[in-house]
């Protein structure tokens, strides 16, 4: 039994391997394919672009959306506005909300002690997220109270020619 094991370990392992050294050996024998061409041309194309937009991270790639390849850019990973962070935030307090629940639903169901250790690790991670948020928001209306607006100068408000006629 153990060499079957150990011959199908092997044969999985050059399945995955040997495409990439015969791609590198092509590589370094000197005579690229008509593709490797193609993709060095669109580098070259690529770099060479007169605008590039910043919106997503440095070595983004472009996703494939339908079966005419027309791309779309990958969304940044970083929230570009409030509304996206607190988007992002209620999806992560939704996303670890159904893994309690569910991790509580199969403690009880099967009763096994792991399931309510997992459980109460993804507990522990959901309060502490809250808690983070909740430590966040108030950090942010602190700073809004100690903004104090000045009252508004009437110098400031006239005009330059109102300026001019009052110190005649």
């Amino acid at each position: 039994m153990t060499p079957v094991v150990l011959i199908g370990l092997g044969v999985m392992w050059a399945v995955l391997l040997v495409p990439g050294w015969v791609r590198a050996w092509r590589e370094r024998s000197g005579r690229p394919t008509t593709i490797d061409t193609f993709h060095h041309q669109l580098d070259v194309l690529g770099r060479d672009a007169p605008s590039r937009s910043v919106d997503s991270p440095p070595g983004a790639r472009l996703r494939v959306t339908d079966r005419f390849s027309n791309h779309q850019r990958p969304r940044s990973t970083v929230p570009q506005d409030a509304g996206e962070a607190a988007t992002r935030r209620r999806d992560i307090i939704v996303l670890l909300s159904i893994v309690a629940v569910i991790s509580l639903v199969g403690w009880l169901v099967s009763g096994i002690a792991t399931v309510g250790i997992v459980h109460i690790g993804v507990d522990a991670v959901l309060g502490l997220y809250a808690y983070v948020v909740v430590l966040r928001r108030r950090a942010g209306a602190e700073g809004m109270a100690k903004v104090h607006y000045l009252p508004r100068n009437v110098a400031e408000a006239e005009s330059p020619r109102q300026r001019r006629r009052r110190a005649n």
